[in-house]
């Protein structure tokens, strides 16, 4: 069974505190080298609470991705496109996220001036 097909349509779960915070670590973990430019841990720090309460963002990672029954590492070790699939779309919302944050950030400092 493909674990991206294996829910059906609609069907979500929460996802478990405890799974969310196996996946950031895991991931966040991974070499700074292999990171978007744009992330850096100040850039992290910025956008981390917000990040955190995006549950659509943490099913399609977690659920979508078949986390909510193995580790990261097995994942990896067993299907490594769907893993390397996983680690991509983290990272191009946590981008899209910090550019959001960093120009909202520059436009309040304008109105500041």
């Amino acid at each position: 069974m493909n674990i991206r097909t294996s829910k059906k349509r609609g069907e979500y779960k929460l996802i478990p505190k405890q799974k969310k915070i196996e996946v950031w670590d895991h991931i966040i973990s991974l070499p700074k080298k292999d990171r978007p430019k744009i992330v850096t841990d100040d850039n992290i720090e910025l956008i981390k609470k917000d990040i955190w309460q995006q549950n659509i963002f943490w099913m399609d990672i977690i659920q979508g991705h078949g986390l909510l029954e193995r580790t990261p590492q097995k994942l990896k070790k067993l299907e490594k496109s769907i893993y390397n699939h996983c680690i991509k779309k983290f990272w191009e919302t946590i981008v899209k996220m910090i550019t959001i944050a960093t120009r909202n950030d520059k436009q309040s400092d304008s109105i500041k001036l």
